[in-house]
C-alpha cells in the first residue's frame, strides 16, 4: 500500500473522547479444549473488527493447522433473473507457535494456507469453495449464514474449536426506514444516542436495496455514528418504486435532502457530516462536496475524477448522471459496452477510451472541481482496478485537492491510500468470501485474490479511523 498525505494547520481537537461511540460489550468465550489447548474467540463478531482469536497451552514451536468452514449468501444471475445460493467455503492456514506455546492469528504469518502474510480476516475471506461432493461432517457444516466454524488441528486431530457468528450491528442500534418520492433509504443510529457525528452513504451502480442500506447504515451505527443509507436510485428487481429506476438524471439535491430530514433527528448532529461513497456512489460524494460547504469529510473508495454519463435511463431519457437545479452536470459520455460484455475489453479500457475520443473542453468540464471543497478527503484506490481507472482518476484528485488554500483558519486534509494489487472491490469490510470459484487469481474487478481480500479490511480500518479524526 502506498499512502500519501497532505500537511494541515490548525488541526482541531480530537473529539473521539466526547463522541458517544457504542461499548460492545461482548465477552470472550473459551472453546473446547483438548491437552490443554484453548482456542479464544468472540461467540460474536461484528463484521469489520478484528477477530483476536487466540490459541494457547501449545507445545512450545508446535505446528498447527487452523481452519474455518462459513456459508454466504451468492446472488446469480440466469438471463434477467436473479436467485441465491449458499456455497460452503473452507479456509485454512498453517503456523508456527510461538515460544511460549501461543499462536495469535490476527499477528501470525501463515506458513502456507488459502492466504499468505499476516492477516487479522484472513480465516474470514479466503475460504475456497466446497465441491457439493466433498464428505464434509454434518457438525462442521454451518448451520445459517454468517456461523463460522473455527477449527484447530495439532498432529491431525482436532484439539480446540468455536462457533462464532458475524452481525452487522451491535445490540441496541435502531434502524428507520424512509421511503418517500423526495427521499428514500435507511437511517440507524445508536440507541439512546444524542448528537452523532452523521455519515450519508452512497452505494455504487448496483443500485440500493433497503436490505444492503439497513445492513450498511446499522453497521455505521455500531461504530457510533448516526448513519442514513442513502438509496439514490435502484433498478427495477429491487421493488423500491420510490428511487429512480436508472442512473441518470438524478439530482444532487437527494443529499440535501437526507442532510434535512437528519437535521430534525436528535440522534443526529448535522454540524458534523461526511459522505462515503464507492465507486459511482464516490463520484457523486465528490460532486455533492463542491456544492455544498456543510460536507466536512468525504471518503470516496475507488473514486472518479470527472463525471460520466448516465446508463440505464429509461428511453428517451438525458444522458447525463447527475443535475443540480434541474440542469445536468457536464459529463464524458459512454462508448459501446459491447467489447466489455463480449470479454474483449475491460471496463476500465472502456473508460479509458471513450475519455481519449472526447474533446478536451468536453472533459475538462466533467473533471470534479474539488478544490472548491472545503472537506477533508480520504481516497482509496486499487492499482489493478478493471472497472475504471481509480489509481489514476485518484492521482488527478489529489492534484487538484493540492490547489487549496486554508479554509477557515485552516487547511482541509487530503489523504490518498493506493493498494497497488488490489482491484475495484476495495469497499468493504474485508470478513467478505472474495473466492466464490476455485480460481485463484479471477477477474472480478481486476486486483489478486490476496489483496481483494486483504485490503478491504486495511482500508476500513483506515477509514473508521479517518472519520473519527474529521468528524
Amino acid at each position: 500500500m502506498r499512502s500519501k498525505r497532505s500537511t494541515r494547520t490548525g488541526r482541531r481537537p480530537d473529539r473521539r473522547a466526547a463522541t458517544a461511540l457504542v461499548v460492545w460489550a461482548t465477552l470472550f468465550a473459551t472453546a473446547a479444549q483438548a491437552d490443554g489447548i484453548t482456542l479464544t474467540a468472540r461467540p460474536r463478531l461484528l463484521v469489520g473488527d478484528r477477530p483476536a482469536w487466540r490459541v494457547t497451552g501449545l507445545a512450545p514451536r508446535a505446528e498447527v493447522v487452523v481452519e474455518t468452514y462459513r456459508s454466504a449468501a451468492k446472488p446469480v444471475q440466469s438471463g434477467t433473473q436473479w436467485s441465491t445460493v449458499h456455497p460452503l467455503f473452507h479456509a485454512q492456514a498453517r503456523f508456527w507457535a510461538d515460544g511460549t506455546g501461543s499462536l495469535d492469528l490476527d499477528r501470525a504469518v501463515p506458513i502456507d494456507g488459502t492466504y499468505s502474510g499476516a492477516d487479522p480476516r484472513g480465516l474470514l475471506w479466503s475460504g475456497v469453495v466446497v465441491d457439493a461432493r466433498t464428505d464434509v461432517p454434518a457438525d462442521l457444516r454451518p448451520a445459517q449464514d454468517g456461523e463460522v466454524q473455527v477449527l484447530v488441528r495439532a498432529q491431525d486431530r482436532i484439539v480446540a474449536r468455536a462457533r462464532v457468528t458475524l452481525v452487522t450491528h451491535v445490540d441496541g442500534v435502531q434502524a428507520t426506514r424512509v421511503d418517500t418520492p423526495a427521499l428514500t433509504g435507511v437511517f440507524a443510529a445508536p440507541a439512546q444516542a444524542r448528537g452523532a457525528p452523521v455519515v450519508i452513504l452512497l452505494h455504487g451502480s448496483e443500485g440500493g436495496t433497503f436490505e444492503d442500506a439497513e445492513a450498511e447504515a446499522s453497521l455505521y451505527a455500531s461504530q457510533g455514528f448516526a448513519a442514513f443509507a442513502l438509496i439514490y436510485f435502484s433498478w427495477p428487481y429491487a421493488h423500491v418504486p420510490n428511487a429512480p429506476q436508472g442512473f441518470s438524471h438524478l439530482p444532487l439535491e437527494r443529499i440535501d435532502a437526507a442532510r434535512a430530514w437528519l437535521a430534525q433527528r436528535p440522534e443526529a448532529d448535522t454540524g458534523r457530516l461526511a459522505l462515503v461513497g464507492g465507486s459511482k456512489g464516490a463520484e457523486y460524494a465528490l460532486a455533492a462536496s463542491t456544492v455544498y460547504p456543510w460536507v466536512r469529510a468525504v471518503v470516496a473508495c475507488v473514486p472518479s475524477s470527472l463525471v460520466w454519463g448516465g446508463f440505464g435511463a429509461p428511453a428517451g431519457a438525458k444522458g447525463e448522471s447527475f443535475t443540480l437545479r434541474d440542469r445536468p452536470l457536464a459529463y464524458v459520455p459512454y462508448g459501446d459496452y459491447g467489447p466489455v460484455a463480449r470479454g474483449e475489453i475491460t471496463s476500465a479500457e472502456r473508460h479509458r477510451r471513450d475519455r481519449a475520443a472526447a474533446a478536451p473542453a468536453v472533459v475538462e468540464a466533467a473533471m470534479i472541481p474539488v478544490e472548491r471543497s472545503a472537506a477533508d478527503m480520504l481516497l482509496i484506490s486499487g492499482g489493478r482496478d478493471a472497472v475504471w481507472p481509480s489509481d489514476a482518476m485518484s492521482a488527478e484528485l489529489m492534484a487538484r485537492l493540492g490547489r487549496r488554500g486554508p479554509v477557515g483558519g485552516r487547511a482541509p486534509l487530503a489523504e490518498w491510500l493506493s493498494y497497488p494489487d488490489a482491484g475495484h472491490y476495495l469497499c468493504g469490510t474485508g470478513t467478505s468470501p472474495v473466492r466464490f470459484q476455485e480460481a485463484d487469481e479471477g477477474a472480478r474487478g481486476g486486483g489478486l485474490v490476496n489483496a481483494d481480500g486483504r485490503d478491504p479490511g486495511a482500508a476500513w480500518e483506515r477509514t473508521l479511523g479517518f472519520l473519527r479524526r474529521a468528524l
